[in-house]
Order: C-alpha cells, then structure tokens, then sequence
C-alpha cells in the first residue's frame, strides 16, 4: 500500500534548491538562484511537520546545478555549477565546504577545469571525494583531511561526467550510465585501481535524443542490485559482478506508465528515493513539448520488491494544484531520519511547497543498523565513540538525477526519554567508512552529547537511511566545565597575577601574602610557576593518551573511553579530525 502524505505547518517563505540531512538531524536546504540556505530542526518529539525554517550561513557564489556530498566529518562539501551575469551563463569553477558547528562557508581550492557547469562528485568508502568534470573527462580525488587533491582515472574514462547518476556499490565502486545521447557506455569507478571499467550494456534505452541527454536515476538496492529509471520511461535492474572491474548484468525492469500524448511518463532528472520499507519511491512527468522531455506535474511512484511479481504503484499527488506543481527535475526530496521523506516542490513559494510522505510498513530487522560498543555513561557537551555493523546502510539511499544526490549513507546517533517523549539529535562525525552495504564489519563513528540533553536514563540509538537500531541504555550526568591549566583549579587554589596579590595554600585554603612580603612573594611566584610548568606537562601527556585511546578503539574493539571531554577526537586511525568536533 501506499503511504500518507502531510503538509508543514510552516511552509518555506523562498525557492526551495537541493537539500541535504545534516547529523544533528536538520534539513539543510538552497534557496534556489541564491546564495541564501536554511535549516529545518525537528521538534522536541524528533518530527519536522510542525518546525519552522531558520536562515544559515550564506555560501560565498550563487550556483545553480552543482555537485554536493555530506563527507565523513559531518560537513557538506559543494562546488562547480553555473550562474547567469546579463542572461549568459557561466562557469562556477570553485568548490566551498559548509562546517554546521559553525555555520560557516570556507572556500576550497580546486581544480578550475573539473568544476563546469554540471559536475558530479560522489565520497568513496574511505572518505574521499570522487569528482569528474562537465566538460573533460578528466576525473580527481579530493581528501578532505588532508585539503589535497589528486588524479583518478585520468583520461580513462569514456564520456564527460556531465549530468550523470553516480551510484556507490557494496564493493566502493562508483557505478553510472552515461547521460549523453545515443547510450555510449555504462561505466564503473574501481577505488582500488583508480581506474574506469566498462559495464554491460542495459537491455532497455535509459536516456535517448527525446530526453537531450538528461539523465534518469539509479539507487542501490537491498539486496546489492541497481535500480535504473531511465529519462524516456524504462527501467532496468543491474547486478554488479563479484569481481568490481567485470561488467555484471542487466534484466528489464517494469515501464512507466504512459502520459496523455501516448508516451512512457519519462524520469527525466527525477528524484528517487529508497524507502525504509525497501520500496523505490521516486517522481516522473508527462511529456512535454511535443514529447520530447518531461514536463509537469509530476507524478509519484512506488516500486515494490518485495512480492513475488515486482508492483509499480502509483501514488496520489499531494500538492493542492496539481496543474501548478513542478517537473519531475524541480522536485527534490530529503530522507528525514525518522523514515518519513520530506518532498519539496521547486515551482511553489509558500503555497503547500512542502509536503511529508510518510511510507507504510517497516523495515526488515536484518536491514537495521547494529550497535556493538557503547558508553554506558555520557556527559552533555562531551565526545563519545559508538561502534556498529551497518551503520552506513545498505544504499545511498537518494538520487536525483544531474542534482546533488541527497545521500545519507552516514550514522545518525539520537536520544530519546521514554517518559518525555523527547528526542535530541546528537551530531555525528569521524565516520570510519562512507561506504554501503558494510555486512559484519564493525565501523565508529564521533558523536558529540548536546547541552540541554535530559539527565538520568535515556535510550540510544544510531540511524542510517532513515531505520534505526535496536535501542540502548545510558545514563546522562550533568556537564563539567573542562579543566584548564590557566584557570579553574589553579585559580581557585592559589589564584593568579592578574588578582593582584600572591596566594599561598593554608591548612584551610588559600592565604594571601600581601604586597609588603617580598621574598615570601618571590617565592610564591617560583612555585606558581612550576606547579603551572608542571600541570601544562600534565595536560599535554593527558591529550595524548586520549588520542591514543580512541585512534585503538577506532581501530580494533576495544574498551570505550570514559566520559570527558575530548579536545582531538581521532577520524580514520592515523588522521586528526578537522572539522566540528575538532
């Protein structure tokens, strides 16, 4: 069956552009032809119908059709696009990254000749950046730790990456169909040989000269196969090989329905989006100009697996004009942590252009992440290590065509107080793997308590594409202030020089010498020193050895850090963080 759709109670007062599902649980949204973004938090309960829109940091260039990923730190990488000056487009040929700690745009030098109209990018298991340029078919690598590029595939690969799905398989190959018209290949990024291989050609036409080349979508499956909907309305699954670099196979998948001219509805840069549940729901339109492409409004669909003859259903409109309700390349859709999808309509401007779908049934258990090592106890403001077995997903999750894809394939971590009913987000990063389909592997993630957390017994759990884990117990104590050798216990024991006198330590506390007692002064002031010496050296062998700490449990199981706060989390054994938690 179906599921049900809502409205927000608020919806966007601006053009709703590509939107993204940060680790703190927010809705981190464009508005469209701008450098403007918002946020949508949920509430205290953890649902978003009732939330409101909050304007965030601006990006530094307005940019229409970039490529943007969530990367393993917990921040939003996005660059290349194009802009209009005096009705001419041109090149956007930067790359920027957005800390949401900070809520802060820093700008990222790159290679100009990738970043053409419409680049693709895609992060590879290890935390890696994949981007390929619009206009080259030159591809690089972008390691957001180390803020260095390097080459990938070079020349290798057989069209440009304009307008393509990229899709991340179970093997951390990075799979497209080409978007240029007629079909010239189907293509695989091999990670481990930084190298492109040919793929198996599709037995149906995914993109045409009826579509201009524009692309379909494609999303890894459940159960490891690609689910292709092309551009001119036929759909193929795929099978990747066992071993990355041979071409796997293809079977047909059901046709779309057809549009009033007598043509297949086409996907034309649809969203697709796979649903807790394991059904596909995605957006097609009718065609449009002579059936040439596709046009509005869009249509929604759910394609069903899981019954012995495959079912492509569709699903009601829920906009309240359907004749005023965008194209399928204009809608963009967010998989909220709580399973529900938040579809917002890019033709619409504070009239319904944001609705909730929410999906039916639930997931299988054997598709839930799992958590393997917790701690028992947290503190509010601290950092904690959580490690688990697919904690990343199966899928991606999201595609939309030649858009940013909208992928969630990181860990969530929130709280919930069975009493209250409240929820909190706690921001996740240090991911150990961005890959999917991880199966028994244990990986980390960072995730950091919020101030304001309830205090007592909570339950945890982590999320990954909107399904949850089976929940755990701890225990919330109040936050302490961080000890700090140039204040705090040092102050409050003997005080400093800005307080004007010396102290010493009396059987009961301080006592201060007073100005006239000079060599009691001189003294004092030797032995401040030396406990500040001493302390200092204390501290920094203390921030080694949590380092050590949690690059080895990072590494290998291991018992968990005791609460505190950790000023250097360690991402990737070997690599200090950058980024929020920093």
């Amino acid at each position: 069956m179906p599921g049900t759709w809502q409205s927000l109670q608020h919806q966007p007062a601006f053009w709703p552009g590509p939107a993204f599902l940060l680790t703190d649980g927010s809705v981190f949204c464009h508005e469209w032809q701008t450098r403007r973004w918002w946020r949508l938090w949920p509430n205290a309960v953890g649902a978003y119908a009732s939330s409101s829109w909050h304007p965030a940091g601006q990006m530094h260039y307005p940019r229409l059709y970039y490529c943007a990923a969530m990367l393993a730190d917990g921040r939003l990488f996005l660059g290349g696009g194009y802009w209009t000056k005096k009705g001419m487009p041109f090149a956007v040929d930067s790359a920027e990254i957005y800390d949401p700690q900070s809520d802060l745009w820093a700008k990222v030098s790159a290679p100009k000749q990738l970043f053409g109209t419409t680049p693709m990018c895609c992060v590879l298991a290890d935390g890696r950046v994949l981007v390929g340029g619009s206009e080259t078919t030159q591809c690089a690598l972008y390691d957001p730790i180390l803020d260095q590029w390097s080459g990938a595939g070079g020349q290798t690969k057989a069209e440009t990456s304009s307008e393509e799905t990229w899709t991340l398989l179970a093997s951390s190959s990075v799979f497209t169909v080409e978007a240029q018209f007629p079909v010239s290949a189907v293509e695989s990024y091999v990670a481990a040989k930084d190298s492109w291989a040919k793929g198996a050609t599709p037995p149906v036409a995914l993109t045409g000269a009826a579509a201009y080349g524009e692309p379909g979508s494609a999303l890894a499956l459940t159960d490891g196969r690609v689910f292709a909907i092309g551009s001119i309305g036929h759909t193929a699954l795929y099978t990747p090989a066992n071993n990355p670099t041979d071409p796997g196979s293809w079977e047909a998948g059901p046709d779309l329905p057809k549009d009033t001219l007598g043509e297949l509805m086409p996907a034309w840069s649809a969203p697709t989006c796979l649903l807790p549940n394991g059904k596909v729901f995605f957006a097609a339109g009718p065609s449009a100009y002579g059936g040439t492409h596709g046009g509005g409004p869009s249509h929604f669909y759910e394609y069903n697996m899981q019954t012995e003859f495959p079912e492509l259903d569709e699903v009601a409109n829920p906009f309240t004009n359907p004749q005023d309700s965008a194209p399928p390349y204009a809608i963009r859709m967010v998989l909220l942590p709580n399973g529900q999808v938040l579809v917002l309509d890019n033709s619409l401007v504070g009239k319904s252009a944001a609705r909730i779908y929410t999906p039916d049934g639930a997931p299988f258990d054997g598709w839930r992440p799992t958590i393997t090592l917790h701690p028992s106890t947290v503190k509010a403001g601290s950092i904690y290590l959580l490690r688990g077995q697919q904690i990343n997903g199966l899928s991606q999750a999201l595609c939309h065509g030649k858009s940013p894809s909208g992928a969630t394939n990181y860990p969530l971590v929130r709280l919930h107080d069975p009493v209250s009913n409240h929820v909190w987000y706690c921001p996740t990063a240090n991911h150990s793997s961005m890959g999917v389909a991880t199966g028994m592997t244990v990986e980390s993630t960072s995730f950091l308590v919020p101030n304001g957390v309830a205090l007592g017994s909570l339950e945890l759990v982590v999320i990954a594409n909107g399904i949850a884990s089976v929940s755990v117990k701890v225990t919330v104590k109040p936050a302490e202030p961080p000890f700090m050798v140039d204040g705090g216990l040092v102050n409050t024991l003997i005080g400093s020089r800005a307080d004007g006198p010396m102290w010493g330590l009396g059987p009961n506390g301080v006592v201060p010498i007073g100005p006239f007692n000079g060599p009691l002064r001189q003294e004092a002031q030797r032995g401040y020193q030396l406990l500040i010496d001493g302390l200092r050296a204390l501290e920094r062998v203390g921030g080694e050895i949590l380092n050590k700490r949690l690059q080895e449990a990072a590494s290998e199981p291991g018992p968990l850090l005791p609460g505190g706060s950790q000023p250097n989390p360690i991402a990737p054994p070997g690599n200090r963080v950058r980024g929020p938690m920093a």
